[in-house]
């Protein structure tokens, strides 16, 4: 481990400790008050993937990168999704869709996408088609199609975890949709879960049934203006589903027809903005225990902006905040599952699918997983003035693979004050992993070029990479990752204005984390 100078600087060699002005309280008998899946944070990969012969699953850095993220759900889904037309007898590499459907996807191809979970310690989630194509002329969704790929991926031992049927269905009503002259009711959408139930069984498959993969984004709630849609289906589907999934996006990109909420680098900074998944979340989780109590809920989709991503935010230094934040909410609420959209596409990747360097979210995310066990705490907080107790956040897990110890998450959203931090009750060495902006990664042309949209406002904020106690993260040319070893520090450790990372107590002793 590295002794770094960063202790000097924020203390003051051979000077009195700064007084801290949080104390977090960690005891060995805190309770665990959640437990989440190890495979917690997930990440998907849009369908559309499966249809573009150019992406190329093989590749061995790709296939690197996504390692680091093991154990994880990787997920196939997202509109197109409920466009495709699976030819699994086709060895060739593209297929042509018949009428109904909007495009192809062949065996080969599938058989692909099963040897990179395979290669990267993943396990599927796949969205089957619930869109027009499938369906008879009553409406109801027939099982033949998903039925072939079941079969498939069985017979090519594909890691698949669980099945989702349909992709956002509370918006395939709307008028801008290509799935609008389907018209299929909750009703409707409950009946076809039961017939897809009833397929697996058939086929023997022993993953899950999830769905219907609702959306909802920051300022707006429920995205489905019509009619609800979520409710009446968790009704209509009861029993037939072992895993609700729903999604969320704080934000709507630039890209999006509408924006309740603008998005700039600031936004993941207001504490209210961060917040608001605790409503929906909360919202979620009451539906469930009313109508499909049997089930797990998991966030199977969310990004930092909708409609792709916002350029030159979405990508950058400054959406860790929001995506640290939000792993940390939804472990503590027991939400065993959240999935990143995305791992290679949009302006919310964790890797440049051209390129295959990794941005900042990516390295928050190998932390997360090095570090953040099943178990999760929730210790008290004190915060004292002048600092603003909203602007400092903390989340708390037992430590992966280390009997005892606590990892603690902190955000520091203050856009001027260092966060002082002491851990009650802890003795020993801290092990600080702090994360900061590179303010020297070039910014793209596109951030550059007086577009308001994309315009650079914040060099530290908007930065395209991150440090690791002052060093830049960069992958060797194969895609493996540096060391990543901490400082080691004692109280107070000062997280900088607008900086986060995590720190490990070796010495907690929580009991229920042994």
């Amino acid at each position: 481990m590295r002794l770094l100078g960063l202790w000097l600087a924020a203390c003051g060699a051979g000077a009195t400790p700064a007084r801290p002005n949080a104390v977090v309280h960690v005891h060995p008998d805190d309770a665990v008050v959640a437990e989440v899946d190890e495979r917690m944070l997930s990440y998907a990969i849009d369908t559309s993937t499966l249809v573009d012969v150019d992406r190329d699953f093989g590749r061995a850095r790709l296939r690197r990168l996504a390692s680091e993220l093991a154990p994880a759900l990787l997920r196939f889904g997202g509109t197109p999704a409920d466009g495709v037309y699976y030819d699994v007898a086709s060895e060739a590499q593209t297929c042509t869709a018949p009428a109904g459907f909007e495009s192809c996807v062949t065996g080969a191809r599938l058989r692909a996408a099963c040897e990179f979970a395979t290669a990267v310690g993943a396990e599927l989630v796949f969205t089957l088609n619930a869109g027009c194509g499938p369906r008879d002329a009553s409406g109801a969704w027939t099982p033949d199609q998903a039925r072939a790929v079941v079969d498939f991926m069985a017979a090519e031992a594909c890691p698949v975890a669980s099945w989702e049927l349909g992709n956002e269905i509370d918006l395939l009503g709307l008028p801008d949709d290509a799935r609008a002259a389907c018209d299929v009711s909750a009703d409707q959408f409950g009946a076809d879960y039961r017939t897809a139930k009833q397929m697996l069984t058939d086929a023997g498959s022993t993953a899950t049934l999830a769905g219907p993969a609702s959306l909802w984004s920051g300022g707006i709630g429920l995205v489905y203006f019509p009619e609800a849609v979520f409710e009446p289906f968790l009704a209509a589907a009861t029993d037939a589903l072992d895993v609700v999934t729903w999604h969320w996006y704080p934000e709507q990109s630039c890209r999006c027809q509408f924006q309740s909420i603008e998005t700039t680098p600031e936004t993941m900074l207001d504490p209210a903005v961060l917040d608001e998944v605790g409503t929906w979340a909360s919202e979620v989780e009451t539906a469930v225990a009313a109508h499909a109590p049997q089930a797990e809920v998991w966030l199977g989709e969310t990004g930092h902006s909708l409609c792709g991503g916002q350029p030159c935010v979405s990508d950058r230094y400054v959406s860790g905040f929001w995506w640290l934040d939000e792993l940390g909410q939804l472990s503590r609420r027991g939400q065993r599952i959240v999935v990143r959209q995305a791992l290679t596409e949009g302006r919310y990747h964790l890797v440049d699918d051209g390129t295959l360097e990794p941005y900042p979210d990516y390295w928050s995310s190998i932390l997360w997983k090095r570090l953040m066990g099943t178990k999760v705490l929730a210790p008290t907080v004190d915060v004292t003035a002048p600092f603003d107790p909203t602007r400092l956040r903390t989340y708390a897990h037992c430590t992966r693979d280390r009997p005892g110890a606590v990892t603690v998450v902190v955000l520091n959203l203050d856009p001027e004050r260092s966060a002082k931090i002491s851990f009650e009750g802890v003795e020993g060495a801290r092990e600080v992993y702090l994360l900061t902006s590179a303010r020297d990664a070039p910014a793209s042309a596109e951030c550059r070029s007086g577009d308001a949209d994309c315009v650079i406002t914040d060099e530290g904020l908007q930065s395209t990479a991150i440090e690791l106690g002052g060093v830049r993260l960069e992958v060797d040319d194969s895609g493996a990752p540096p060391a990543m070893e901490p400082a080691v520090g004692s109280d107070p450790i000062e997280i900088p204005a607008r900086s986060y990372g995590f720190v490990t107590l070796v010495g907690a002793g929580v009991g229920g984390c042994d």
